[in-house]
């Protein structure tokens, strides 16, 4: 059989495989050797069955390297070598104010699958919570830019894009929405871990301005659409204080979940959020993030995994029953990350003289409240 026709073949089979998948996430990653390393987001392919890269037009399985959880940093590895790579920052120091230019492929199924630029300065040097590793920058990005490279203006890799201030919590919490609050992890960092991996890696100092017209040219073929294919792990998106910008997030804080009759569940949902709020815990998801029990997705179980794998401190699992008229009980439990029961607390209106639906929840959330109080502070309920 002719050569062409098996390659042909295979490239069939393969994009038939591709399609009978699931693309559960999607990010951006660059090219940092000429052996075929790409650099990228941890949370861009953690929990993937596998991931591929549009390489020429044709999509491209890449193996996954080395994974740096703590710094959100992921090596992959493509059978080929690659003819254009970027080059990190080395010499002079990132500045206030310095302008930087953000590539990626943003929102992939939606918009345009060209290469992505947007435009902005560095607005602080360090990251959330003063962060030495990260520095904040303006460029606007969206869901699909993690994992992708911000660039000076002689086209030299400045950092590596993760993540950006959710809207949806900064609206629920400060009561504002949040304006191009951006974060990269630094090139120095990267280094580091490009160094430590024994990736023969390119740096260059901060040289001639580039136009930034021509900027594209220079970056394109380097700059790759990644895929995270057919895992169950990437499901259901929460809001947090950081969402990373891949479709899977970062999500400090307590998850917060439970079952019981729905409109009572929201209403303990929200005094509960309320009551944490106030005392300065963190929590990563929101009212409308609720689910009953009866899907499988927000089981303890399932719940419990997705703490681990975005990063949450612990989950607060609500219990609410209904007796024959109104509340009847309520009970919370605290899981840690490792799915270890910390604590759990209980209430009834069994003690009350409440007669209505909206009467016996106040009473046995207040009892909650109470009670939830002496955990504030320790694991499971840190103050932010």
């Amino acid at each position: 059989m002719p050569r062409l026709r098996i390659l042909w073949l295979l490239l069939a089979s393969y994009a038939l495989s591709l399609n009978a998948a699931e693309v559960v996430k999607s990010g951006t990653g660059f090219a940092v050797s000429t052996a075929g390393h790409i650099l990228t987001n941890a949370h861009v392919v953690s929990g993937c069955a596998q991931v591929t890269a549009r390489i020429g037009g044709l999509e491209v399985p890449v193996q996954t390297a080395s994974i740096d959880e703590q710094n959100d940093l992921a090596l992959l590895k493509v059978s080929g070598s690659f003819s254009t790579i970027l080059r990190l920052r080395e010499g002079k120091r990132v500045q206030l104010g310095e302008p930087v230019i953000a590539f990626g492929y943003p929102l992939q199924g939606v918009i345009s699958t060209s290469l992505n630029m947007t435009t902005g300065n560095v607005s602080a040097l360090a990251g959330l919570s003063d962060d030495a590793r990260s520095l904040q920058f303006t460029a606007p990005i969206q869901p699909g830019n993690s994992g992708g490279p911000l660039v000076d203006a002689s086209g030299n890799v400045v950092g590596v894009v993760t993540s950006k201030l959710s809207p949806l919590w900064s609206a629920r919490n400060i009561g504002d929405l949040p304006q191009n609050v951006n974060f990269a992890l630094k090139a120095s960092v990267i280094g580091d871990f490009l160094e430590s991996r024994g990736v023969d890696y390119q740096a260059k100092d901060l040289g001639e301005t580039i136009p930034i017209t021509d900027l594209p040219g220079k970056v394109t073929g380097a700059i790759l659409p990644l895929q995270c294919m057919g895992s169950g792990e990437a499901g259901g998106s929460l809001p947090a204080t950081v969402s990373q910008t891949g479709l899977a997030e970062k999500r400090p804080g307590v998850l917060v979940a439970g079952h019981g009759p729905t409109e009572s569940l929201q209403f303990f949902f929200v005094e509960l959020q309320n009551a944490l709020t106030v005392n300065g815990v963190l929590i990563a998801n929101a009212p409308s993030a609720l689910r009953q029990s009866n899907d499988d997705s927000y089981s303890i179980q399932n719940l419990l995994r997705r703490v681990k794998t975005q990063g949450s401190d612990s989950l607060l699992y609500l219990t609410v029953e209904h007796g024959w008229s109104n509340i009847h009980r309520a009970q919370i439990q605290c899981f840690n990350s490792d799915g270890k029961l910390l604590w759990e607390e209980k209430a009834s209106s069994a003690t009350t003289m409440a007669v209505t639906e909206q009467g016996a929840a106040k009473a046995v959330m207040n009892q909650l409240t109470k009670k939830i109080k002496s955990h504030l502070g320790k694991p499971g309920l840190p103050a932010r």
